[in-house]
């Protein structure tokens, strides 16, 4: 454990320079309305490469953590229904340029296609996770983050215009997929189960896909209502706050990951499952308190040491930040553990419920400046929290019905018995 934990957090140390260090550097050298064109795009780019992704990242670690013989071929399957999907993401970034968000198409185009080459690497890296070889992870997440953190740097830094960026980013994400190509010969050769059709693992993946797509609406709809109610220079000045935040969600997020495989492990014993489940909530809560004491004592001098005057503002809304980054977290731990009950299809529900609480409070936040869309982004996950936390303490077995039969309990237990009898190469999302 310590050994992945280790790997684990030296891959987090990669993203951390990608998703972190590489917006806070971009922010620091452009104005905020160019940086805020920037981001724009790159949001819509990212919502339209997520149809790409399909939520198919986390249904390959969980199908390879229940049978790693399979690991090849489930791999091979599942990168050919992404491959299916790149025509209908295209698709989807053409509608937003018919509609009217998109105002540079290039700028676009280059950050769509960055998107959809990390989406397949992501998938290697679900095969990786499955199989416990964060080592693997960690090598290839350096190779590409170090790459996707340096290039596009060199590129600002030499005044060239967010488009020259955006094509650095391309490719620094196509070094990062042939270095996963290169390292995936770690997956066992052995046959294992008939490899899956596309369209087989497209039909499994649905509620994956909806969940996953309705997740990265909410995680950025925040960004769309600045742009569109309060301008570019507005969105310039949230973001270079919020990817302060960013930073405590990547880690939330690639800690969940750590701990998934093991709460499946633990499916078979009940009382393993709900000291997992007790040790998941335990370390995400604490990095979300980390997190906003962080931001709240610390962000402010920060910000107003990187940023300067050009962003003045950003420091008063750390603590703002902080607030959204410890929900989050918290309601991560619930979200992973109702992924490791197979629970995608309340997962999409819950996220669209929680988008509707922002889409309703949003606006009206919008209208008190940048700090109201902050409160309204808290409120909204404060949504998704409690109705993660309900279902998580329904999905929950008692810890005293030892080794009872699902089949003796309530009708959430037996979806857990189910799950415990069937094979993975079968399950349904």
């Amino acid at each position: 454990m310590l050994r992945s934990l280790g790997f684990s957090a030296f891959s987090n140390f990669s993203r951390f320079l990608a998703s972190g260090v590489l917006f806070i550097a971009l922010a620091a050298l452009w104005l905020p309305d160019m940086f805020g064109r920037f981001v724009f795009h790159h949001v819509l780019a990212l919502v339209a490469a997520m149809v790409v992704d399909y939520g198919l990242a986390l249904r390959t670690m969980r199908e390879v953590a229940h049978a790693p013989r399979a690991a090849r071929s489930v791999l091979r399957s599942t990168l050919a229904a992404q491959l299916l999907l790149v025509p209908l993401s295209g698709l989807l970034g053409v509608g937003f340029w018919t509609a009217g968000l998109i105002e540079g198409p290039a700028l676009f185009a280059l950050l769509w296609l960055a998107h959809v080459l990390f989406n397949f690497v992501n998938t290697g890296y679900g095969a990786c996770r499955g199989l416990g070889r964060h080592d693997v992870e960690a090598r290839i997440a350096l190779v590409g983050n170090v790459f996707l953190c340096v290039l596009p740097l060199a590129v600002a830094w030499t005044e060239f215009g967010p488009e020259a960026v955006a094509a650095a980013m391309v490719t620094a994400r196509l070094l990062q997929a042939l270095a996963t190509a290169a390292h995936l010969s770690v997956l066992p050769a052995a046959a294992g189960p008939a490899r899956e059709s596309a369209r087989r693992v497209l039909r499994h993946a649905r509620v994956y896909a909806l969940e996953n797509w309705v997740s990265a609406l909410f995680q950025n709809a925040d960004s769309l209502i600045v742009r569109l109610m309060l301008g570019e220079a507005a969105l310039g000045i949230y973001q270079a706050g919020a990817r302060f935040m960013t930073i405590a969600i990547i880690l939330a997020q690639s800690v969940g990951n750590l701990l998934v495989p093991s709460l499946t492990a633990a499916l078979a014993d009940r009382r393993a499952f709900r000291r997992s489940a007790r040790r998941t909530t335990m370390v995400l809560g604490g990095l979300g308190l980390a997190s906003f004491a962080g931001l709240a004592l610390l962000g402010g001098p920060v910000a107003d040491l990187l940023y300067g005057e050009a962003y003045a503002g950003v420091a008063q809304l750390m603590p703002l930040f902080g607030v959204v980054a410890c929900l989050r977290c918290i309601a991560a731990s619930q979200g992973f553990v109702l992924l490791a009950l197979d629970q995608q299809a309340y997962r999409f529900l819950a996220v669209l419920g929680a988008l509707g609480v922002f889409l309703a409070a949003g606006p009206a936040g919008a209208m008190l400046g940048v700090s109201g869309v902050i409160w309204a982004n808290a409120l909204s996950v404060a949504a998704l929290l409690a109705l993660y936390r309900w279902r998580a303490a329904l999905s929950l077995p008692p810890s005293d019905v030892g080794e009872r039969r699902s089949s003796e309990g309530d009708g959430t237990t037996g979806t857990l018995g189910r799950m415990e009898r069937r094979p993975a190469a079968q399950e349904r999302p």
